[in-house]
């Protein structure tokens, strides 16, 4: 007995409509709104249940122009807000907005609004698809959360400020037991300990004039730190030059602190030693990151040269123990060069 082929469409149109049915059954349960529109922005389609939370008979929707039916739509505002929506949607746009809106009961509430065009084959718009989501307490708890990263981007801008301050309180102390001390040489350890307590403590005056308060530019602390260094010095200009290569790269406090002790430890050691009885020359200071993430401090001079029998990883010397141990700590990979000069190379993840 041959096929019968009505029997297969009126299967295929059967299927078809109890598609289309579950489908409508699926969004009429939806809690927040899907409606579908014509070009023209009037209501063809409107799922139920925000429909029923709100009081309002499917009647009242379907058929209307949308901007002026819909139960957020009785301020003039908000009407004319979803109007122009509607137009652009028409005009091929997806269009997605925050409105906040008073709801029949008086409530005031934030929904998120999308409108999305529908094409036919040959690519002209036949009809809107439309959304509008309660994210009332959604923004309710970003609100929270923008309040409470402010109040402790306040509290630990305040840290930094206090830290500073200690920091230039024990600078201060430093600089009066240095006049009082007995000999040029505990002069000078103190005023050494003073340059290691400032390189510190301009780090933290800088996190504290950031934007972002844990990373800071370190480039613009190069220059700052390695300038006060020169003029501390008292340094003839003629004799001894500073040569700066920088580039902007953000560190982490937990890098900047020992990176930034390391280079002062560094152009200390250089203007200390490398060049004595006037001898002129030029201390360079590079810093950079590599396509990789990783960052370079070259501080090098063309001064007389680290003797031969120093070792910078066991020295005797505070200065460069203090570089070999902080080094370390943000597991950096240090070169010694000896040659024309002294050429400390560095290289570390500062994150």
């Amino acid at each position: 007995m041959p096929d019968d082929p009505d029997v297969g469409q009126r299967d295929g149109s059967d299927f078809l409509r109890a598609s289309q049915q579950q489908l409508v059954d699926i969004l009429d349960k939806v809690n927040f709104f899907v409606g579908l529109f014509s070009p023209e922005g009037i209501v063809l389609e409107a799922n139920r249940a925000p429909l029923d939370a709100a009081a309002i008979d499917r009647a009242e929707v379907i058929g209307k122009p949308f901007a002026e039916t819909y139960w957020w739509s009785h301020s003039p505002a908000v009407q004319e807000e979803l109007r122009r929506a509607l137009e652009r949607a028409a005009a091929g746009e997806t269009v997605r907005y925050d409105e906040q809106v008073r709801v029949a009961e008086g409530r005031l509430i934030t929904i998120d609004v999308t409108f999305s065009p529908l094409r036919d084959g040959d690519g002209r718009v036949t009809q809107i698809v439309g959304s509008a989501v309660d994210i009332t307490e959604r923004k309710r708890v970003e609100e929270a959360l923008r309040q409470s990263l402010a109040e402790k981007s306040l509290l630990l801008r305040e840290v930094h400020h206090r830290v500073k301050n200690n920091l230039q309180l024990v600078s201060s102390l430093l600089y009066f037991q240095e006049r009082a001390a007995p000999t040029e040489d505990v002069r000078r350890l103190f005023y050494e300990s003073r340059g290691r307590v400032k390189a510190m403590a301009t780090i933290h005056e800088a996190l504290y004039e950031s934007s972002d308060l844990s990373r800071i530019d370190f480039s613009k602390y190069v220059v700052n730190v390695t300038s006060a260094l020169m003029s501390g010095y008292e340094r003839d200009r003629e004799e001894v030059h500073l040569a700066l290569d920088v580039h902007p790269v953000f560190l982490d406090i937990q890098v900047a602190v020992p990176c930034g002790l390391i280079l002062n430890e560094l152009v200390t050691n250089a203007l200390k030693y490398a060049f004595p009885a006037g001898r002129r020359g030029v201390i360079r200071v590079a810093f950079s990151r590599d396509v990789d993430g990783h960052d370079r401090l070259v501080v090098s001079d063309d001064g007389v040269g680290l003797p031969l029998g120093v070792d910078p990883r066991a020295s005797s010397t505070l200065g460069l123990r203090l570089v070999h141990t902080l080094a370390e700590q943000i597991g950096a990979t240090m070169n010694v060069s000896r040659g024309a000069g002294t050429r400390f190379d560095i290289e570390f993840h500062g994150g």
